[in-house]
């Protein structure tokens, strides 16, 4: 196989890469590859196929992500679904499903290390059973999982190796909160890192605190009430708890005593979950830990963002507006008194805001890597900066962007990633500026962003020299754009489908850049429009 194009230049069990070199040298060449190479590794020969499956390295690298599409079928996880020929994967997403059983799960399961379920349906039965399954699971995530149970369930078993779980908007039907949780925990007595986003019970929360003390790192929940705070209980546990991220509220009757309390009880402290209604006591906070590298703000009303120049290790930077008043004032630019720096920030992540002072913001971050923006308004300001360092991209549902999009795409020399959804603003001319300034542009996802045309197309053919994956759903290309694209760039595309044989079989085959040379039985009408595809995630 030619790398390069994917294309076969011989039988895929030749035994090419045997002779050469040792299996470590491989796996250290093999490391600096992104995901989709390491999946056609797979494909030249039977020795690169027996390493990559046995290398963890390698494998952390690789998610497989199965996707439910169209909301007009009643798509099940059931006895009668069929699992598609895949490559080993140590992570697995499940998007928008209704999990009833889970006797196709083994082959799945196998060497799977993290569990992820998002916008699912899943009998508590069945989770477990997956769980059971997976001998190597480290990581549970449930995110908008709607849980049910009906009866009694099992819990015979334990998987000490269990480090994280997350539980974020989970809705049940046929058992509580307080059964789920207690369940968890006794079936992972050594987790590392618990994540509850759900309003819980104060008794719960210090139950879950003390169960898991000798191991826990890292905490984040939500008491049912403001005035119930977990510090007085963490304090006590000084000498016993280590933890390096946890979640709180600031708002009254929070006082700074308190927060000092903490510190000099939790002094590895390097990440915080901060719900917030008042700049002073996060400078507060930011005196008293130096160490911070990681900040989650969920911001009450709109407030002064000074504080930020005191973290001057801070790496992550995420804002959320869900619990002020829509499209609050996030003040980052020319109406503070002092410009706001941070010199080691390398992710910024923000939602539900109304951003001022964008440009000036980031032209005081130079080393800002990642920049995520979900359902916020810009106020756009001129500007000549650069984004030297930029290499993720993510905008979702924003408003009035497009001028601050034109610059961020004509500045941006080393972006590699691109994700644009639900965006009415992206046009032909925003593809253009993207596809000709962007020349390292190796993945490109469009969702929804239904003004673009073929014109679109053919800049991504002409320009986009090194695109290696492009995900489109709901636009308007036309199919024989669809077909030039996969002619003329030997990219991966993923793209809502057809319900037909003849296109999933096609699908497929393309997704794995081979030709199928086993047999793949006909295809059950709950994949026909499942999008599976490899992604190379950037750890936060």
């Amino acid at each position: 196989m030619d790398l390069r194009s994917g294309r076969y230049t011989g039988h895929w069990m030749t035994n090419l890469g045997e002779p050469a070199f040792p299996t470590e040298l491989w796996e250290l060449i093999f490391g600096f590859l992104p995901g989709n190479a390491i999946c056609r590794l797979r494909l030249v020969c039977r020795r690169w196929r027996d390493i990559v499956g046995s290398c963890p390295a390698l494998l952390d690298r690789l998610r497989m992500t199965l996707e439910r599409i169209d909301e007009s079928e009643n798509f099940l996880m059931d006895e009668d679904f069929v699992v598609p020929p895949l490559p080993p994967v140590s992570q697995v997403l499940l998007d928008n499903w209704d999990i009833v059983s889970v006797g196709w799960w083994p082959e799945v399961g196998l060497k799977l290390r993290e569990i992820s379920l998002f916008r699912c349906t899943v009998f508590m039965e069945a989770l477990l059973e997956m769980v059971q399954r997976s001998r190597n699971l480290k990581s549970l995530r449930l995110r908008t999982v709607w849980l049910k149970a009906n009866g009694p369930f099992a819990t015979s078993f334990r998987r000490e190796g269990m480090r994280q779980l997350t539980m974020d908007s989970i809705h049940y039907e046929g058992l509580t909160d307080l059964t789920a949780i207690h369940t968890f925990v006794t079936i992972f007595p050594r987790l590392s890192d618990f994540r509850l986003r759900v309003p819980t019970c104060f008794m719960a929360l210090v139950w879950l605190i003390r169960r898991l003390q000798d191991t826990l790192e890292s905490f984040e929940a939500i008491p049912e009430r403001v005035e119930d705070s977990l510090l007085p209980e963490i304090v006590r546990l000084q000498g016993v708890l280590r933890l390096k991220r946890l979640s709180f509220d600031t708002r009254d009757p929070f006082g700074k005593e308190g927060w000092e309390g903490l510190y000099r009880a939790q002094p590895l402290l390097e990440e915080l979950v901060i719900d917030v209604d008042r700049s002073s006591i996060l400078s507060d906070i930011a005196k008293a830990t130096p160490t911070i590298k990681a900040l989650s703000l969920y911001l009450v009303g709109s407030i002064s963002m000074s504080f930020l120049s005191e973290f001057p290790k801070l790496r992550h930077l995420e804002i959320n507006g869900y619990t002020s008043d829509r499209y609050d004032l996030l003040p980052l630019g020319e109406q503070q008194t002092e410009p706001i720096r941070c010199p080691a920030l390398r992710t910024f992540r923000l939602f539900q805001m109304t951003l001022v002072g964008f440009f000036h913001f980031f032209a005081l971050c130079p080393q800002v890597e990642s920049i995520l923006l979900d359902d916020v308004k810009l106020v756009h300001a001129p500007s000549t900066m650069t984004f030297a360092n930029l290499r993720h991209l993510d905008v979702s549902a924003c408003f009035s962007v497009k001028p601050t999009l034109l610059h961020i795409f004509a500045h941006s020399p080393l972006l590699e990633h691109v994700r644009l959804t639900h965006m009415a603003e992206i046009d032909d001319e925003l593809m253009r500026v993207l596809c000709q300034r962007a020349t390292r542009l190796r993945k490109l996802e469009l969702d929804q962003c239904v003004t673009l045309s073929d014109t679109s197309g053919e800049y991504i053919i002409e320009h986009c020299a090194a695109l290696e994956e492009l995900r489109l759903y709901l636009n308007r290309l036309s199919p024989a754009m669809m077909q030039r694209l996969q002619r003329t760039r030997n990219i991966r595309i993923s793209q809502s489908l057809p319900n037909c044989r003849r296109v999933w079989l096609c699908f497929i085959s393309r997704l794995l850049s081979t030709r199928i040379d086993v047999r793949v039985p006909k295809p059950p009408f709950n994949l026909l429009l499942a999008e599976i595809s490899f992604l190379q995630e950037a750890k936060v």
